[in-house]
């Protein structure tokens, strides 16, 4: 996971966590971890999808004669949020629709989020070894901003070298081009 995709799912374990009213109640999926005990809810960005085509924009540096690129472009992440085990169903529909309270667009706006739709809640209970485990699912999309930042180099020194043939003279070529 990358480090953008780590501060995404984090944002969204903290709106769960919020909504729910529990600290720590959700943890990122796919941990080589043990299942917490009690109740509790797994994020897991499933879908980072480019809208359209990044902006690419160059600006000299102060300090040397490189370069600064900067890369920009919109994205659409989906998490799928999972809860399992107690009121997995209610919890999951209470996430749901509380991603549009007031306190939590803002929370996202303060991010430089923005919540482009949501699914429905979906019932996924499975049996286990010692009975059914109540578990219930729904997806949750975020737009964002997809960034890279990058330094060219400058060439400061370019060296050519080489033979100019002609009828059988040939003349040495040496061009040297210093910044």
């Amino acid at each position: 996971m990358s480090i953008i995709e780590e501060t995404l799912n984090k944002i969204v374990r903290e709106i769960v966590d919020i909504i729910i009213g529990t600290n720590g109640y959700t943890i990122a999926a796919k941990q080589n971890a043990p299942r917490p005990a009690g109740a509790y809810a797994s994020v897991d960005a499933v879908l980072i999808k480019q809208l359209g085509w990044e902006e690419s924009t160059l600006t000299d540096r102060l300090l040397d004669d490189d370069i600064d690129e900067h890369i920009e472009g919109s994205r659409e992440v989906m998490y799928s949020i999972q809860f399992f085990r107690e009121d997995a169903i209610s919890n999951a529909s209470s996430v749901q629709t509380g991603v549009i309270r007031t306190t939590i667009q803002d929370k996202l706006r303060a991010a430089d989020l923005g919540l482009v739709s949501r699914s429905d809640v979906r019932d996924i209970s499975e049996a286990l070894e010692n009975g059914w485990e109540t578990r219930a699912q729904f997806d949750f999309v975020l737009s964002a901003t997809g960034t890279d930042d990058d330094i060219i180099t400058s060439i400061m020194e370019a060296n050519i070298s080489g033979n100019f043939e002609t009828r059988g003279n040939q003349l040495p070529i040496d061009i040297e081009v210093i910044l």
